[in-house]
């Protein structure tokens, strides 16, 4: 349901910012009694390494505003090497590559997020960073995955498409 809902302001602080900026304007619907969902896709530049910080502003036509939390995505630069995500966009299953799961000791949970910052699927990668996700509605989402210990972290971004 939306009452009065002009557009939503998305903005991004990257390594090297001192502060948010506003990197898109998404519109709303406005008035509805129906649920809506709404999607921006970033595009960092190819070498962006680092944490990448986003919020939201949903702006009223009257003025009224209110921010979401701040949210995180370290890009690259982690030790778990150079990681990627393959088949992207994909409708059944992602691997993750580059996850040293042949290390002894070693382990990584994943929390996938649609683009409304809801978590929708966690699990652990055992012996292979392959995940099914025939699950999930299409649109878009980003997967979170961190090191058992919490000190490595990245996101990489996909696109569910449908079956």
């Amino acid at each position: 349901m939306e009452d009065n809902n002009e557009r939503f302001d998305i903005y991004r602080k990257k390594p090297g910012d001192d502060q948010f900026n506003k990197i898109n304007e998404v519109p709303a619907v406005g008035f509805s009694n129906e649920i809506n969902e709404y999607d921006y896709l970033d595009v960092l530049e190819p070498n962006t390494k680092g944490y990448v910080y986003y919020k939201i502003n949903q702006v009223d036509f009257d003025g009224q505003s209110s921010e979401t939390p701040t949210r995180v995505v370290y890009f690259g630069g982690t030790g778990i090497g150079e990681v990627g995500l393959y088949p992207n966009p994909t409708n059944g299953d992602i691997t993750v590559s580059g996850l040293k799961l042949d290390v002894p000791g070693a382990s990584y949970k994943y929390l996938i997020f649609d683009i409304g910052g809801r978590m929708v699927q966690s699990g652990r990668f055992e012996d292979s960073g392959t995940i099914n996700v025939r699950e999930l509605e299409s649109g878009s989402y980003l997967i979170n995955v961190v090191d058992e210990n919490g000190d490595e972290e990245f996101g990489l971004p996909f696109i569910k498409l449908r079956q």
